[in-house]
């Protein structure tokens, strides 16, 4: 049976992360976006939640510290970040800083 939410295959020298995004309210982040960022490069990957209560992004990530930040203050919207061995953190989102992801 196929996943709701397929795991995509990483370039080598890459690794699989998810971002699941939440919205307490089901109307979607409105107008945030998380925005992920290299703390090395600045390469960065940027995103939303655009209707519902949930949804999943996957995204492959090279060993680096990477931040993610939200533009948006809603105590309606949260988050959780899992690496491919179900490490993971989760945020109730403060606007423009978090804790660096360290790979």
């Amino acid at each position: 049976m196929p996943s709701f939410y397929p795991s995509p295959e990483c370039a080598r020298e890459t690794y699989l992360y998810k971002l699941i995004m939440y919205d307490a309210g089901g109307d979607g982040w409105g107008d945030g976006e998380y925005i992920i960022t290299s703390e090395t490069d600045g390469a960065s990957y940027t995103g939303t939640l655009d209707t519902g209560y949930d949804g999943v992004e996957f995204f492959c990530l090279r060993d680096d510290t990477w931040s993610i930040t939200v533009s948006l203050d809603d105590s309606s919207i949260s988050f959780e970040f899992d690496d491919v061995n179900g490490d993971h953190f989760e945020g109730i989102l403060i606007i423009d800083t978090l804790p660096p992801i360290d790979h």
